[in-house]
């Protein structure tokens, strides 16, 4: 994926049943440079997982990942977060546990059933911290013709995402965008420090993320390749787990889900949101654009 702002190349390969048992093999390598308004991010690395099945539903994996990570072209060089990594031959190594509890009918349109997944880590080298992540999903279907078609959609959706307070600028969390929260551009929701010498407020990450959303899923035409959903987002970031309640996004909409056989089980996703609660410093996007159903 070649690009100006954005460039990533990667090769992937996945066992699902080594030796025809119930353990999983995955092994990737890749190299990306992203520029964001703060800082250019590049990065050469690689992963390794090992999983293994314990029913059809469940799944457990182990996974190590290391990078080699370059911090370039800070907005604020004199700001202690990218002063902090900034022109350091920095080093990742990253060793994460991993469950999955996946009862959805249909991992592309889910419409009955629930995701649960989990996963702790610890991360060495330049930076040392710890992680962790949930993530919940919940589907019910409201209504259906006879011949199963036509299925309107109610989903739930939670997550909370935790890292230590020594996690480096280039691996905090950033909210904003149809992954998160819609209604607010990518990485516009986030704690923010006045640059020393720009004297502009500059996006920080945090360490503590919190995301709800809840969405209702209906079809437009008589096939189903056209679909409405209304929905409402909402959420957090902030520097700790502490006094984020008075912070809280909120921003509903509507939208819509195209399906081209062409490009297989996954639509393009069309969205339109409006915040209605907000801090001061995030910057909004009103129309985001995606192609698949999980965000």
């Amino acid at each position: 994926m070649p690009g100006t702002q954005v460039q990533q190349y990667m090769v992937n390969f996945r066992d699902p049943y080594v030796f025809g048992s119930n353990i999983s093999l995955g092994l990737s390598g890749y190299y990306f440079t992203r520029t964001y308004s703060e800082y250019t991010d590049q990065r050469l690395g690689g992963r390794v997982t090992l999983g293994y099945q314990f029913t059809p539903d469940l799944t457990g994996s182990l996974a190590y990942r290391g990078e080699k990570i370059n911090i370039s072209n800070p907005i604020d060089p004199l700001l202690p977060d990218l002063a902090a990594v900034v022109g350091r031959d920095l080093a990742m190594h990253q060793f994460q546990a991993i469950f999955s509890l996946d009862k959805r009918d249909n991992a592309y349109m889910a419409t009955e059933g629930y995701l649960v997944e989990g996963s702790i880590s610890e991360t060495l080298g330049s930076f040392q911290y710890p992680g962790a992540n949930l993530d919940v999903r919940k589907y019910f279907t409201l209504f259906q013709r006879p011949d199963g078609s036509g299925r309107q959609v109610l989903s739930l959706a939670a997550r909370a995402c935790y890292t230590g307070d020594n996690t480096p600028i280039y691996d905090r969390f950033y909210f904003g965008g149809f992954s998160s929260i819609r209604g607010f551009s990518f990485r516009g929701v986030s704690p923010q420090e006045i640059g020393p010498s720009t004297l502009q407020p500059i996006n920080v990450g945090g360490d503590f993320g919190l995301l709800a959303s809840i969405e209702y899923l209906f079809p437009v035409t008589a096939d189903d390749m056209l679909r409405g959903v209304i929905f409402c987002d909402s959420g957090t970031v902030e520097p700790s787990i502490k006094n984020w309640s008075d912070k809280y996004r909120v921003a509903p909409g509507f939208g819509l889900r195209i399906l081209v056989p062409a490009m297989g089980p996954a639509p393009i996703a069309l969205d339109f949101a409006f915040p209605i609660a907000w801090q001061p410093g995030d910057t909004h996007e009103m129309f985001s654009f995606f192609v698949g159903f999980n965000r």
